[in-house]
């Protein structure tokens, strides 16, 4: 079992050595080339010259501007719920991120049940449909395609479009910017190179910002102040990623979270952020003895679950936990003879009631 650097800690690494940073220049001029077509492109629509796809329903985008997690799952999961609750028909378009399906589109879920694995439609379409129930969820790279069959199929009075915030070729009413608080914008520098699938530019795209793990950055005032450089009026969202309770793989048991205290442990997750997860783990008071990250989506074997299996035992651990996206990726395995715990999280808003409620009549489309 090999555990994996991301790419952007490579990247991290390489700027810390002359050497490094000479290998770095074709990255540099990738990304000089890539940032202006992007920015084009990005202009073509907003002038109208290219057409974005109208579903004639309303369309709720949640996306980033950076590559890897930021909190756009719970913040679907959110939304959809709220919508649901106020009567509306809600569909979610996936991209099925690491899915193996190779298909058009898939319903992964028909709003009655759950109709593929996570390995088929990937880990995010997957962990929804186990937490939403009525809601239709459907995976497919071209999202205007889904988008029909959503209309046609499922009559929804609202689609949410998960990660489409760059997908220009579906109209939308809304997007939702999500940004991770203790890491907002990477290094600033654009992919190849950097984090940004977009120049900060493209923040002016937003109706909404949506601050999240707010209580694990340590100051959020520039952050606001980029926002604010490049949107002066969208509402600011701050939330934390709350947890709610612990889970055990192979039932259905749900423990309390004080449960979890002076137990002793070890994590593991993908590295889009696994600090911010051990730091949640020891807050629930747990004892961790040790850590150990993947790369996002990584594909878990039996053989893998055995090692990590050992090396807790190894480390004294009385059990090894992760978090529920991740779960998803080991469900059906072949249990390693230690319990695998994870630690489930819902999203709360944080900021004021009237914030909040003033954010909710733009999404909704009565402000």
């Amino acid at each position: 079992m090999k555990t994996r650097k991301s790419a952007i800690e490579i990247l991290q690494a390489l700027e810390e050595q002359w050497w490094g940073k000479i290998m770095l220049w074709p990255l540099s001029l990738a990304a000089y080339i890539f940032t202006p077509l992007v920015s084009l492109r990005a202009y073509i629509y907003k002038l109208g010259l290219l057409k974005a796809e109208d579903l004639k329903c309303r369309v709720i985008c949640v996306g980033n501007i950076t590559s890897g997690g930021t909190g756009k799952t719970p913040t679907v999961r959110l939304l959809a719920d709220k919508l649901q609750k106020q009567g509306l028909r809600v569909v979610i378009l996936s991209r099925g991120y690491k899915g193996n399906l190779k298909g058009k589109l898939e319903v992964a879920a028909d709003g009655g049940q759950i109709l593929h694995s996570a390995a088929e439609v990937g880990d995010e379409p997957y962990l929804l449909a186990r937490q939403l129930s009525g809601i239709p969820i459907i995976v497919g790279k071209r999202r205007c395609y889904a988008g029909w069959y959503a209309t046609m199929h499922f009559k929804p009075q609202v689609i949410i479009l998960d990660d489409g915030y760059q997908h220009l070729k579906l109209a939308r009413q809304v997007n939702i910017m999500v940004i991770d608080a203790t890491n907002p914008f990477g290094n600033r520098r654009l992919l190849p190179r950097g984090s940004l699938r977009e120049p900060l530019s493209a923040l002016s795209r937003s109706q909404i910002f949506l601050l999240t793990k707010t209580d694990l950055a340590q100051d959020i005032a520039p952050v606001i102040d980029t926002l604010r450089l490049y949107n002066p009026k969208a509402p600011i969202l701050t939330s934390v990623h709350k947890p709610v309770d612990i889970g055990e793989l192979g039932n259905k048991k749900k423990h309390p979270l004080k449960w979890l205290k002076g137990k002793k442990v070890v994590c593991f997750c993908g590295i889009a952020d696994p600090a911010s997860f051990v730091k949640t783990v020891t807050a629930q008071g747990a004892e961790v003895a040790g850590q150990l990250k993947f790369i996002d989506h990584y594909q878990y074997t039996p053989a893998d679950l055995g090692e990590l299996a050992d090396t807790a035992k190894q480390l004294g651990a009385e059990a090894l936990i992760t978090t529920e996206k991740y779960a998803v990726r080991i469900t059906g395995l072949d249990h390693p003879g230690l319990p695998i715990l994870t630690l489930n999280i819902e999203l709360k808003i944080t900021s004021s009631e009237r914030e909040w409620e003033e954010a909710w009549k733009v999404i909704v489309g009565k402000e």
